[in-house]
């Protein structure tokens, strides 16, 4: 079950990247693909001043504003041959105290 968000805030994106026998490691390469509702995707690579965060040995986060309703979805992986992946997904609504949105311009 995906976990539900408000549009306006930031959503944190987490991956930890264990070996074969579970033991964390680093990757030499780390990119998170974000994909919002509308199937757009976004690439961020660690390193590249892209938002991504090392937390700690094999731990990596990335903050994502959210600024529509849907389904969102992430996917963690190195691109270096090194082993380990991750994908969740989350789900943002409005604000239950927002006002409507405007209708669409001419």
């Amino acid at each position: 079950m995906s976990s539900v968000y408000v549009i306006g805030g930031a959503v944190r994106c987490n991956a930890v990247f264990r070996d074969a026998d579970q033991v964390v490691f680093d990757p030499v390469t780390v990119l998170v693909t974000i994909t919002d509702p509308d199937g757009n995707q976004a690439l961020h690579t660690y390193g590249a001043g892209d938002g991504i965060v090392r937390d700690g040995r094999g731990r990596y986060f990335i903050d994502v504003p959210v600024d529509q309703p849907g389904r969102w979805s992430y996917y963690w992986r190195c691109a270096d041959g090194g082993r380990g992946a991750a994908e969740n997904d989350f789900t943002v609504r409005a604000a239950r105290g927002a006002p409507p949105a405007p209708p669409p311009g001419p």
